[in-house]
């Protein structure tokens, strides 16, 4: 039966959860696909993973605290929501047909995973002004943190290039 009520934080964190295993499922499998960069690619991949882990952990924690909003019940915008970040975000097949449809080098690489951790961002904010109460929002202001955070990281990455690199 479907709930018809707002979207609960447990449900977004199952989202968050989701789009990070997608990213980690698109990294290796970029990574068998673009060998010459598959070290940075996999520890994209790594970072996703871990930022999965987080994600499943402040959902435990939610549910210790008995933030039980709708007694499992799925809201249709949980449904809407999943459907986009479906195909948003990542999109294994497709986008790695499109991510590697030419010689990328490790700058553009680079670009195309900050593109799709600004997209994830964006897509928090906007879910983030669905949300009524102030605990659900900062959890939401976690979850952009965490995204913003992966940016930080290979944009550190970007700035040891072109030179040597120990990831690429």
């Amino acid at each position: 039966m479907k709930n018809d009520s707002m979207l609960n934080i447990l449900e977004i964190l199952d989202l968050a959860k989701k789009i990070e295993e997608s990213g980690e499922k698109f990294y290796r499998k970029a990574a068998t696909t673009y060998s010459k960069h598959n070290s940075f690619l996999l520890a994209l991949a790594e970072q996703e993973k871990g930022h999965g882990a987080h994600f499943n952990m402040m959902k435990e924690r939610q549910i210790k605290e008995g933030n039980l909003q709708n007694n499992g019940e799925k809201s249709s915008i949980k449904e809407h929501l999943d459907a986009i970040a479906d195909g948003l975000i990542f999109d294994s097949d497709k986008d790695l047909e499109r991510f590697f449809s030419h010689e990328m080098d490790a700058e553009e690489i680079m670009d195309a995973a900050i593109e799709r951790e600004e997209d994830t961002i964006l897509f928090f904010q906007e879910i983030k002004k669905l949300l009524p109460g102030k605990k659900d929002k900062k959890i939401m202001s976690d979850l952009i943190a965490e995204e913003e955070s992966h940016i930080e990281w290979i944009c550190e990455q970007k700035k040891a290039l072109p030179f040597t690199h120990p990831l690429l």
